[in-house]
């Protein structure tokens, strides 16, 4: 699991969601997520922004059962 996606799903955030918050299509989170394309530097801005977690931290790989800061 991406640290991106441990923090989507503490504070209840759909890709659809964040996709609004972000300015990037739903879809192209749900590629970003499953690995289908590169989180390109555009990419993790927008979404290191929408959420407040440093860009370097977004596509980490985590541990589920730890909470995310």
């Amino acid at each position: 699991m991406f640290y991106i996606e441990k923090v989507m799903k503490e504070r209840g955030l759909s890709k659809t969601r964040l996709g609004f918050m972000a300015q990037i299509h739903p879809a192209t989170i749900g590629k970003l997520l499953a690995g289908h394309i590169p989180p390109y530097p555009n990419y993790r801005r927008r979404l290191s922004e929408a959420l407040g977690v440093p860009e370097d931290m977004l596509f980490k790989r985590v541990d589920e059962t730890q909470p995310a800061r």
